[in-house]
C-alpha cells in the first residue's frame, strides 16, 4: 500500500490554526461535545462528583409537605423538586448541550436539505432559521403536552391554574423541572450561536430581543412558581410558531399550494393566541390570585403573590401581547404597501412596453437614442430526463440573469429534457414532460417581468466536445458569422455529462460584429453559470451599413415584415455604464487539442462520478502508457475540482452541487481528494518486469492513490489445473500451436478483469467506508481498431476515458502531465516501450512489444485510423492515399503490406467493438459501435479489395 505523500501535509495547511477564530467556528460542535464529556467524566471521581452533579442533575430534590388548599383538607408529603438559584449551573450545562444539538441538526439535516434546494444566500439563512426553530418548538410542544396530560386535572378546570398557589405549584416532578431548565437553556444558547453563525449586527439585535423576552418570562414563571400559567402560555406561543415555521419552510421549498393556506391559518391562530394569552393572564393575575393575595413576599414558602408583583406580571404579559399584535399589523401593512407598489410598477412597465405613436418633440432627450441593452448567456450542467433538476437549474440561471439586470437570457437547446435522451426523443413522455416544464417556467417567469427567457424543447441541435472543436466553434461559427453579417451572437451550451458518452464543454459566448465580448470558462464543473455583456444595438446598424452586400440585398427587398414583440429589450443600463469591451487575447482562451485532454475527460469523470452515486474509481495500473494516462486524468480531475472549490471560497463564497460527493463537500487539497477517490492495483504475473512495477508504484505516489500490488500466478495456475482435469493436458508457451500461447495470454488478461471488479466492490469495505468503486478502462483507440486486446479483459470496465484517443495523442498528453503538473514518474512511462507482458521474460527482459506483434507502429495506426474515419476510406482508397503520405519512406509493396495487415486485423476483430466499454467521445475517429461508428461485425475476407490493390501495385511497378 502506497502511503499518502502530500495529502496530509497539504490538508494541515488547509486547516486554520488551533484555537483561532475560524477553527472555533468550524469545530464548535466538537469542542462543546468535549466540554460535555468533561462534566460527565467528572461524575466518575469522588472529588469532582459533587461539582459535576451540580451542573448535570436537577437540584432541590426531596420530600416536601404540601398544605391543603381548603378547610378540612389534609396536608400531604410529596417527593419532587423546587426551583432556586442553584439551577443556574444546570441551565449553563444544558445550553452547551443545545449548541451540540444545533450543530448536529445543521450538519446531518439542514446542510443536506439546503444543498438540494439551491436557494439564495438570504433565503438559505431564513430557511435554516425556520428549520432550527421548527425542531425546537416541535420538541417543546410535545414535552409540554406530555406534562399537561400527566397532570390533566390541573388544566381541565381553569381555576386549578391558580388555585393552591404556592403550595401545590412550587413542587415539580423531574420532567416538569427539566422542561423549564431546557427552555431557559435553549434561549441562553442563542447568544453564543450569534458568534458561531457569524450573524450580522442587525440580525443579532433582533434575535437578542427575542431571546431576552423568552428568558425573562420563562424565568419569572419558573422562579416565582407560576409554572402552570407559564406552561399554558408557552403552549399557545409555540403552537403559533409551529404553524408559522411550517408555512415558511413550505414557501422556500416551492410548495405554494400548501404555504399560502398555511400562512392564512397562522394569521388566524396568531390573533387567537394573543387574545387567549391576555384573557388567561387577566383571569390568573387579576382575578384568581387576588383571592389569596399576601401583603409581603414569603421566600421560605415560595409565595410571591403580592399586589405589586402580581400586577407587574399581568402588565408584562399584556404589554408583550400588544407589542406582538402591533408588529404583526405593521408587517402586514408594509406587505400591503409593497404589493400595491409592485402592482403599480407592473402596470407602468406594461404601459411602457405598449407601442405608442411617435410625437415630435423639440426637446428630444438623449435616452431616446440610447439602444444599449444587457444580454446574458448561460451554461447548465443538465441531465437527460432529469426534468425537475433541469427546471431548477434553468430557474436558477434566469434568476441570476434577472438580478444582473439582463433583458435577454439565452439557454442551450434541449435544456429542458437534456441533450442525451437519444431514442427517448421518440417517446411521448419526453415531449409531454417537456411541455409541462415549459408551462411551469412560463408561470415562474412572471417573477422576471423584464427578462426574455429563451429556452429549448426537443429540437435536434447540440454541440458536444471533441478535441479542437471549440477553436473552430469560436473562430468560424461565432466570430466568423457575426463578422460576416453583423449583429449580436449569443451562444449557449451545456456542460458536463448528461448520461451518455459525449461531454459538453460549456464555453457559452457573447459576440458582436466579430468581437468576443464575454465567455464562460470552458471545462468548468459548476452546475450553472451566467455571463452578461452590455451591447449597443446601434453598432449593428453601422456595421451592416458598411457592408456593400447588405446594401444591395436591402435594395432588392420590396417589403420588410416586422416581428411584433410586446416588450422592451432596450434599457436597464445606467447612463454612465460603458459597453462591454472586446476580449483582445482570444488566443489565450483557446487550448490545443492535446491540452484539452487535461480538462475534458477529467471534467467528464467528475460529473459521471457524482451522478452515478459511486464513491470513486479503480484502475488496474499496469505501469504502461494507457493506464498511466487514465490515472493522470483522475488526478487532474481532483486538481480541477479542488481548484474550483478553493477559487469559489476566495471569491464570492458561493456554493454549488458540483462541490459535493456523497453528500459531503470535497476538500481543497487534490492529493487528499485523490487518495479518497482513486484506488489502483499493480496485478503482476511471472511475466511482469521490474520496470513496469516501478513505473506503477512511482505514479501511484505522484497522484497519491490508494495503491496495492498483488501476484495473479496462483489464480492462473488454479484455473489451468481445472482445465487439465477436464481435458487431460496442460497448455504451454513452448507449444508450436499458437492457440495454446494465445489462451495462456488471454487467461491472464481476463483474470485481471475479474479481480478489478472484485477489488472495486470490496475495497471500501476494508476501509470502513460506504459505497463502491467504478472500474476505469485503459484501452486506446488504436488497440480497439485492430483488436489488440482480449475480449473481457481489463479493456472491459464501467467507463473508458481514453477509448476514443489515439496512442500518439496520449503520449503528448503524458508529456504535458509530466511537464506542467509535476507527475515526475511519467518520464519513465513515456520512455518505456509499450508491451502487454503476457509472454515469459527472456533474461528478465520483456520478450514482446505491441508494435512488433501488430506489425504497425502506433503513429502509423493513428494515421490509418483517421483515414478510415472520418476520412471514409476503404482498403483500396486508403492504399492510394498512403502512397502519397508514405511514398518517401516505404516502397509500394511495404505500403500494401501495412494496409493488408490493418484490414485483416480490423476484419477479424471487429466483433470486439460490439462489447467495448463506453468511452468518452473525444474524437471523430472513435470506433465506438454504439452510435458513432455503425459497421458490421462479421466481414468477408476483402479478397476483391486486396486484388485491386495488388493490380495497382503491379501497374505502378511496370510504370516505374
Amino acid at each position: 500500500m502506497v502511503k499518502p505523500q502530500g495529502g496530509t501535509k497539504a490538508s494541515k495547511k488547509a486547516q486554520p490554526p488551533v484555537f483561532s477564530h475560524e477553527f472555533v467556528i468550524q469545530n464548535h460542535g466538537d469542542i462543546m461535545s468535549c466540554i460535555i464529556m468533561v462534566f460527565i467524566v467528572g461524575l466518575m471521581f469522588p472529588f469532582t462528583n459533587s461539582i459535576s452533579s451540580m451542573f448535570i442533575a436537577p437540584q432541590y430534590n426531596g420530600t416536601y409537605v404540601v398544605e391543603a388548599a381548603g378547610e378540612g383538607g389534609q396536608d400531604r408529603e410529596v417527593y419532587g423538586y423546587l426551583s432556586g438559584l442553584f439551577d443556574l449551573p444546570a441551565v449553563f450545562f444544558y445550553s452547551i448541550c443545545w449548541i451540540v444539538v444545533h450543530a448536529v441538526v445543521q450538519e446531518y439535516g439542514l446542510d443536506k436539505l439546503t444543498k438540494k434546494t439551491h436557494l439564495s444566500k438570504v433565503s438559505t439563512f431564513k430557511f435554516g432559521e425556520s428549520f432550527h426553530q421548527l425542531f425546537f418548538v416541535a420538541y417543546s410542544l410535545g414535552h409540554a403536552l406530555f406534562l399537561i396530560s400527566e397532570q390533566l386535572e390541573n388544566f381541565i378546570d381553569i381555576k386549578r391554574i391558580w388555585l393552591g398557589y404556592p403550595a401545590e405549584h412550587r413542587v415539580m416532578t423531574a420532567s416538569y423541572k427539566i422542561f423549564f431548565l431546557l427552555q431557559l437553556a435553549y434561549w441562553v444558547h442563542q447568544f453564543p450561536e450569534f458568534y458561531f453563525q457569524k450573524l450580522k449586527r442587525e440580525e443579532i439585535r433582533q434575535k437578542t430581543v427575542q431571546a431576552l423576552v423568552h428568558i425573562i418570562f420563562i424565568s419569572a414563571a419558573y422562579f416565582l412558581n407560576f409554572t402552570r400559567v407559564g406552561l399554558v402560555l408557552i403552549v399557545l406561543e409555540y403552537f403559533t410558531q409551529l404553524v408559522f415555521h411550517i408555512a415558511r419552510l413550505a414557501h422556500f421549498l416551492g410548495r405554494k399550494t400548501f404555504s399560502a393556506p398555511a400562512f392564512q391559518a397562522y394569521n388566524i391562530i396568531f390573533i387567537l393566541a394573543r387574545f387567549c394569552s391576555v384573557i388567561l393572564a387577566v383571569m390568573t393575575f387579576w382575578y384568581g390570585l387576588r383571592q389569596a393575595e399576601q401583603p409581603f413576599i414569603d421566600y421560605s414558602a415560595g409565595n410571591f403573590n403580592t399586589a405589586v408583583l402580581r400586577l407587574n406580571m399581568l402588565l408584562g404579559v399584556v404589554l408583550l401581547q400588544l407589542y406582538l399584535l402591533y408588529s404583526f399589523v405593521a408587517f402586514h401593512l408594509g406587505r400591503f404597501r409593497d404589493s400595491a407598489a409592485k402592482k403599480e410598477k407592473k402596470k407602468a412597465n406594461v404601459a411602457a412596453s405598449q407601442p405608442k405613436k411617435e410625437k415630435k418633440r423639440q426637446d428630444s432627450r438623449m435616452d431616446q437614442w440610447d439602444r444599449r441593452c444587457r444580454v446574458a448567456t448561460c451554461t447548465v450542467n443538465n441531465w437527460a430526463l432529469d426534468f425537475r433538476g433541469n427546471y431548477e437549474r434553468i430557474v436558477k440561471t434566469c434568476s441570476e440573469a434577472s438580478e444582473l439586470g439582463a433583458r435577454i437570457r439565452l439557454g442551450p437547446e434541449l435544456e429542458i429534457p437534456g441533450y442525451g435522451c437519444a431514442d427517448h426523443f421518440f417517446e411521448l413522455d419526453t415531449e409531454r414532460h417537456s411541455w409541462e416544464m415549459l408551462s411551469k417556467l412560463v408561470e415562474k417567469s412572471k417573477e422576471w417581468p423584464n427578462l426574455l427567457v429563451i429556452t429549448g424543447l426537443p429540437t435536434r441541435f447540440r454541440s458536444h466536445h471533441i478535441l479542437g472543436k471549440s477553436n473552430y466553434r469560436i473562430n468560424q461559427l461565432i466570430l466568423g458569422s457575426s463578422a460576416k453579417v453583423g449583429g449580436v451572437y449569443l451562444y449557449a451550451n451545456h456542460r458536463g455529462c448528461d448520461g451518455d458518452r459525449v461531454y459538453y464543454d460549456g464555453a457559452s459566448t457573447i459576440a458582436q460584429n466579430g468581437d468576443l465580448l464575454a465567455q464562460i470558462h470552458q471545462f468548468d464543473i459548476e452546475d450553472t453559470c451566467v455571463t452578461t455583456a452590455i451591447v449597443d444595438l446601434s453598432d449593428n446598424s453601422t456595421f451592416r451599413q458598411m457592408k456593400s452586400s447588405n446594401r444591395g440585398n436591402a435594395s432588392d427587398q420590396i417589403t420588410v415584415v416586422p416581428i411584433r414583440f410586446e416588450g422592451n429589450m432596450i434599457g436597464g443600463v445606467k447612463f454612465n455604464e460603458k459597453c462591454t469591451e472586446p476580449i483582445t487575447n482570444v488566443e489565450e482562451l483557446q487550448l490545443s487539442p492535446i491540452a484539452e485532454l487535461c480538462h475534458g475527460p477529467p471534467a467528464y469523470l467528475w460529473t459521471y462520478l457524482r451522478r452515478s452515486g459511486m464513491a470513486g474509481y479503480f484502475i488496474p495500473l499496469s505501469g504502461g502508457q494507457d493506464s498511466s494516462a487514465v490515472a493522470a486524468m483522475v488526478r487532474l480531475m481532483c486538481e480541477k475540482v479542488c481548484g474550483a472549490v478553493k477559487r469559489r471560497r476566495e471569491t464570492d463564497g458561493g456554493d454549488d452541487p458540483a462541490y459535493y460527493l456523497g453528500g459531503k463537500k470535497v476538500v481543497e487539497d487534490p492529493a487528499e481528494l485523490c487518495n479518497q477517490v482513486l484506488f489502483t492495483c499493480y496485478m503482476a504475473s511471472e511475466h511482469s518486469s521490474d520496470e513496469t512495477r516501478k513505473c506503477a508504484e512511482g505514479l501511484a505516489r505522484n497522484v497519491n492513490s490508494n495503491h496495492s500490488g498483488i501476484f495473479i500466478d496462483t489464480v492462473v495456475s488454479s484455473i489451468l489445473k481445472v482445465f487439465n482435469v477436464a481435458y487431460g493436458f496442460m497448455p504451454s508457451f513452448q507449444s508450436s500451436d499458437n492457440r495454446e500461447t494465445m489462451a495462456l495470454q488471454n487467461i491472464q488478461a481476463r483474470i485481471r478483469m475479474v479481480l478489478a471488479y472484485l477489488f472495486a466492490q470490496l475495497a471500501l469495505v476494508s476501509h470502513k467506508r460506504p459505497g463502491g468503486l467504478l472500474v476505469l478502462g485503459t484501452a486506446n483507440v488504436d488497440e480497439s481498431l485492430v483488436g489488440y486486446l482480449t475480449k473481457y479483459d481489463c479493456s472491459s470496465a464501467d467507463i473508458n476515458p481514453i477509448g476514443s484517443v489515439s496512442k500518439r495523442d496520449l503520449r503528448q498528453f503524458l508529456e504535458i502531465a509530466y511537464e506542467k503538473y509535476g507527475m515526475t514518474a511519467l518520464r519513465s512511462v513515456i520512455d518505456s516501450t509499450p508491451t502487454a507482458e503476457l509472454r515469459p521474460l527472456i533474461d528478465g527482459k520483456v520478450s514482446q512489444t505491441d508494435e512488433a506483434e501488430i506489425g504497425l507502429t502506433y503513429d502509423e495506426l493513428s494515421v490509418i485510423g483517421r483515414l478510415r474515419k472520418p476520412g471514409g476510406m476503404g482498403p483500396y482508397a486508403m492504399f492510394l492515399k498512403l502512397l502519397t503520405l508514405w511514398g518517401d519512406k516505404y516502397s509500394v509493396e511495404e505500403v500494401e503490406e501495412k494496409v493488408r495487415k490493418f484490414w485483416w486485423r480490423y476484419r477479424v476483430n471487429r466483433h470486439k467493438a460490439t462489447v467495448s466499454t463506453p468511452a468518452i467521445h473525444a474524437e471523430n475517429y472513435s470506433p465506438d459501435d454504439h452510435r458513432n461508428d455503425h459497421r458490421p461485425f462479421l466481414y468477408p475476407d476483402f479478397s476483391y479489395q486486396f486484388e485491386r490493390i495488388r493490380e495497382k501495385v503491379e501497374e505502378l511497378k511496370k510504370s516505374n
